[in-house]
């Protein structure tokens, strides 16, 4: 028989697991009825050469910039890659004008995990205690110090999470609960969504077919890339995200909104004055990237491309997939295909 300690885990898992779904896989903050400075907005404004020196280097990453793109391949229509966001206020309430042409006539669209798949997930851990969590316990936490402990207790409480609880965590649920602040547990609870599964929900009401780029066995099989050491580090730098995630937030929407997006990607390593931090960051860029991001994209394209080559594709992912040698963009150019940003104002 179950400990009454175990019930309660996983009715709380449960509960969490149907918050966090739709941001899992990205390093998204999400806020909604949240404050926050834009830190870009404000550096701008108080140092102006190190704002733009800053965003040089973003702008160096080839298609770091653009969030929709045109797919062609000469003998059918064109499909449309779309960059989300996973925040309920970025494309709300409605897509950007030139994005939501293209969606309106598409045939299909294609996301990254469906809502069906989603929903199967759910299931999963309804049925699957050891999904979320493992009863010989994670490690990560023996590996941080007091005062990283002691903001992991705060942050997780604050999301209805007991140490106890979290000791026994997979490291995906740990980070996916984390990445997602507190006052958005609150709006996810009032019915907020992200744009993802807006368009889902617009696309099954219009009669649009919806097909997903991954299974989720596929989408989380990627955190067992991320060494443990690293995986570490990430916790670490997450926890301290968390004191200041209403700014966070507040700066990477709007990159978004800019769609500046490889800045969004570099923003941690970007804003940290220390010169050590700054590499250090970037290291672990690079890491949840080479793990989290380019297999993916080199995984989807075995789905993806059958569909660009009918046309009529709106496929919307996550921006981050966009940017970078191994970006979508440019593994597509390399399959033959023609991608161009479009830009309309």
């Amino acid at each position: 028989m179950p400990r009454a300690t175990d019930v309660g885990d996983k009715v709380t898992l449960i509960r969490i697991l149907g918050l966090v779904v739709g941001y899992l896989l990205l390093p998204a903050i999400s806020l909604a009825d949240c404050g926050g400075r834009d830190l870009i907005a404000e550096l701008a404004r108080v140092d102006p050469a190190r704002h733009d020196s800053l965003l040089a280097r973003s702008r160096q990453v080839v298609n770091g910039e653009g969030l929709l793109w045109e797919v062609g391949n000469g003998s059918t229509p064109p499909s449309y890659l779309f960059g989300t966001y996973h925040d309920t206020e970025a494309g709300y309430p409605d897509l950007p004008e030139p994005a939501s042409v293209r969606f309106r006539a598409a045939r299909v669209l294609i996301v990254e995990l469906t809502d069906i798949e989603q929903q199967r997930m759910a299931e999963r851990m309804a049925r699957d205690p050891g999904f979320a969590m493992t009863r010989s316990g994670n490690r990560l936490f023996r590996h941080l110090n007091h005062a990283d402990r002691q903001l992991a207790e705060a942050a997780l409480g604050a999301r209805g999470v007991t140490m106890q609880t979290a000791r026994k965590l997979q490291p995906w649920m740990l980070f996916s609960i984390l990445s997602v602040p507190v006052c958005q547990f609150e709006a996810r609870s009032d019915g907020a969504s992200v744009l993802d599964q807006r368009l889902i929900h617009e696309a099954r009401a219009r009669g649009m077919p919806v097909a997903g780029l991954e299974t989720f066995e596929e989408a989380l099989g990627a955190f067992s890339k991320i060494p443990k050491d690293a995986f570490t580090a990430i916790l670490r730098d997450l926890l301290r995200s968390t004191e200041r995630e209403e700014d966070i937030r507040a700066t990477m929407l709007g990159l978004y909104q800019h769609e500046q997006v490889a800045a969004i990607q570099q923003f941690a390593a970007l804003s940290e004055p220390d010169p050590e931090r700054a590499i250090e960051a970037f290291r672990l860029m690079r890491i949840f990237t080479d793990a989290i991001l380019v297999p993916r994209n080199h995984a989807w394209l075995d789905s993806l491309i059958p569909e660009l080559r009918q046309g009529g594709a709106f496929v919307a992912f996550g921006a981050l997939h966009l940017p970078g040698e191994e970006g979508l963009v440019e593994l597509l150019r390399a399959r033959g295909f023609t991608v161009r940003r479009v830009i309309e104002r």
